[in-house]
């Protein structure tokens, strides 16, 4: 080979090299970039909606999709230049951004399969009520309360859901969320739902012990990890004829769907209370 081949050679070999290193870089730096999207949010760095929507939704996809497209084209400059190397590199540059790209088509195909809805109670006829320190809390632009007068959208993409009332998605898709009868005195109904919201790792806002003329409540609150989503949540215990009945609520602030997450929390806090039970039977 004269000196003008090698040289040549040599260029394309460097140019391959660079290519590739800064494309593994490029993939690398994405799971960081989807990071700061959610966790600026949750430290404020930021506001939820430039997170979730701008950085996340639409910025999100271009990225995932130039990583791979860079990885291809690494991959296939290291098979084709001489010496060839890098091609692992360049697998590792397709594959980050590949399962980011998967987890976003299963995340979307899951949403489409969960009711549209970020306000769960286990009595959607009479449901616990927030104090007003609660929705003071929860801020003036927070989603409404009036679990009643909430409805899908009639144009949601899911004819399943759209235009339903949220009582009646609650009734067909959660229905085993359901008030607790507890054969044991109010007082310790209460102490025992305490203990089990406590359990749960929810940040305890109030706490009011039932008597003769007060139902017992029990207000907190549930950070997400990411973007630092808050969800409310109401913990009721009112006496009955054969001991006590306990109810539970939790709402998102912000958002139309929560994906689940407050049919899950109050799921979790039901079982909490059970097991918190099975020592009597």
């Amino acid at each position: 080979m004269n000196e003008q081949g090698k040289a040549k050679g040599d260029a394309a070999s460097n140019f391959r090299d660079g290519l590739t290193r800064g494309a593994l870089l490029f993939s690398l730096m994405i799971p960081a970039f989807f990071a700061y999207a959610a966790l600026g949010s949750r430290f404020g760095l930021h506001d939820w909606r430039f997170g979730l929507g701008t950085l996340m939704r639409e910025y999100g996809p271009i990225l995932l999709i130039a990583g791979v497209c860079l990885g291809f084209v690494a991959l296939g400059l290291s098979l084709l230049i001489k010496p060839r190397r890098g091609a692992l590199s360049a697998l590792v540059t397709i594959l980050i951004p590949a399962l980011g790209l998967g987890y976003a088509v299963y995340v979307q195909r899951q949403a489409a399969a969960i009711p549209p809805i970020h306000d769960v109670a286990t009595d959607v006829l009479d449901p616990p009520t927030f104090s007003p320190e609660q929705l003071a809390a929860r801020g003036p632009s927070a989603n409404s309360v009036d679990l009643a007068a909430n409805r899908i959208p009639a144009g949601w993409s899911n004819p399943a859901f759209a235009d339903k009332a949220t009582t009646d998605l609650i009734a067909e898709h959660y229905s085993d969320l359901t008030p607790l009868p507890i054969g044991l005195p109010p007082e310790e109904a209460f102490a025992i739902a305490l203990r089990a919201a406590e359990a749960q790792g929810w940040t305890i806002t109030a706490s009011q012990e039932p008597s003769l003329s007060q139902e017992g409540r029990i207000e907190a609150t549930a950070t997400s990890f990411w973007f630092g989503f808050v969800d409310d949540i109401v913990v009721r215990v009112r006496a009955t004829s054969d001991g006590a009945v306990i109810d539970a609520r939790s709402t998102s602030r912000v958002g139309l769907s929560d994906l689940g997450a407050n049919a899950a929390r109050l799921r979790a806090f039901s079982e909490a209370v059970v097991a918190e039970l099975t020592p009597r039977v």
